[in-house]
């Protein structure tokens, strides 16, 4: 999350900085969109089969390009790297990075103008339905196909959402903000806690890609032992809104759920649903520490990270910095597995040409330079969270990050946001819905009705 699906994360507490959605601190609310045309808006032209003619290697040289990010890690290492493209192009790049509540409203103001500021832009995957059926995305086929650029190495859960739609390619991945289970090692090898465990159920205490039941259990029990609010089982983002629903859609497909089945009808009313509901009001009532309810990610991240819980549905990119804090009880004692049954909500950012940029071409160039095998790999090495198998699979990569084996399966198991008009929309309501039910102010199935209606109608 959006990533609300977002994230740029302050490790307060610990002084570490962490990311988002993007997903994800909860963005403020954002301006309306401007109204998208009644019939969908075609993408924009094609650009010219043919490469530049130049008369040396540097073409573009004096040309500036101007790009609005979020003020993010991967950000970060974007912007470390562009010295490499200005010396080999000759190109100036000048990068914007706001924070993501502002980032819609002025990207909106950009795209319904005659003209752009911005000649590259990245896209939250919750705006991706919004920006192609109001045709604010530039056609990349045409460069992909000319250049020979390689996009078989995208992860399909990624591309489906931040790369292609509807058999176009309207972006190029960037990074991915995938949710997983990351948990104390240390705290589950605890040999009182796993002997008393396995006394009562017989079993082993293990979190390890474990069903969504086992998983209730085995964090309920951890409560049950220190106390919750001495040591929770787990810590979860309850807050109402983009944390509420962000993390439970990772309980709902877990047990098998999705947003629409095989006719398009909306599951979010499904038995499925109900049941994650249901188990995560659970969840907070019993294994959570006193509180979660309202909790944000901030709030449960520093939670997980002070060792007042065990584990938390987290963004796999969390794993580093956790691991990696100074002075820190808890440093370098954090795993990560997939979330609980198998399936997790992956979110992500993809690049894209502005409709109106003012050369496409030119454009062209930073993006395919930057989504280059090299620079995605250096990124990577730098803490980046890459979209690419081949990085993924990379043996400089899965030296210094072993874990990034993991991330790459639990991203092809993952499930992603449909590219609807109004996804900003669509989580909302499911996240209101929620609230509504912890709270008690409506059983689960008559909150999620609303949202599987919202779906349906939209």
């Amino acid at each position: 999350m959006k990533t609300s699906k977002a994230l740029a994360l302050v490790l307060a507490l610990l002084m570490v900085v962490t990311m988002f959605a993007g997903c994800q601190s909860t963005p403020a609310a954002e301006a309306p969109a401007a109204e998208a045309p009644a019939a969908e808006a075609p993408a924009a032209e094609a650009p010219a089969a043919e490469a530049p003619a130049a008369a040396d290697d540097k073409p573009f040289a004096g040309k500036t390009i101007r790009i609005l990010m979020e003020d993010v890690p991967d950000t970060e290492y974007v912007q470390s790297l562009v010295p490499q493209f200005e010396e080999a192009t000759g190109i100036k790049v000048e990068i914007e990075s706001i924070s993501y509540s502002t980032m819609h409203e002025k990207l909106a103001a950009q795209l319904i103008a005659g003209t752009n500021t911005y000649d590259v832009m990245v896209v939250d995957y919750y705006w991706t339905g919004e920006f192609a059926d109001a045709g604010w995305m530039y056609d990349l086929d045409a460069f992909i196909q000319r250049d020979g650029f390689d996009t078989s190495s995208y992860l399909e859960s990624i591309s489906a959402q931040s790369g292609k739609t509807e058999d176009k390619w309207l972006q190029i991945p960037f990074y991915n903000y995938a949710m997983c289970l990351v948990y104390n090692d240390k705290m589950w090898s605890d040999e009182a806690l796993c002997a008393a465990y396995k006394e009562k159920y017989g079993t082993d205490l293990n979190p390890v890609d474990v069903d969504v039941e086992t998983y209730l259990q085995e964090v309920e029990f951890i409560s049950e032992f220190y106390g919750k609010d001495t040591l929770a089982g787990l810590v979860q983002q309850g807050g109402r809104g983009d944390p509420i629903a962000m993390e439970w859609l990772n309980w709902f497909f877990g047990l098998g759920g999705d947003w629409f089945d095989a006719n398009g009808k909306s599951m979010l009313n499904s038995d499925a649903a109900v049941k994650a509901a249901e188990l995560y009001k659970e969840a907070i009532e019993k294994a959570s520490p006193t509180g979660a309810v309202n909790f944000n990610l901030d709030d449960a991240q520093m939670t997980l990270a002070s060792g007042a819980a065990a584990s938390m549905i987290n963004y796999n990119w969390q794993l580093p910095a956790l691991n990696n804090m100074q002075d820190s009880v808890t440093a370098e004692q954090f795993k990560l597995t997939y979330s609980p049954g198998h399936s997790s909500n992956v979110g992500s950012w993809g690049w894209a040409i502005p409709h109106n940029a003012a050369d496409p071409e030119l454009s062209w160039q930073f993006i395919k330079w930057v989504e280059s095998f090299d620079i995605c790999k250096e990124r990577a090495l730098k803490g980046g969270a890459p979209t690419r198998s081949d990085v993924y699979n990379d043996a400089d990569v899965l030296a210094l990050y072993p874990h990034y084996s993991d991330v790459s399966d639990i991203l092809a198991a993952g499930i992603g946001m449909p590219q609807v008009k109004d996804s900003n929309g669509m989580i909302e309501i499911l996240g209101k819905a929620l609230s509504e039910f912890v709270a008690g102010e409506k059983d689960a199935k008559t909150a999620l009705d609303q949202v599987a209606e919202f779906m349906d109608n939209m």
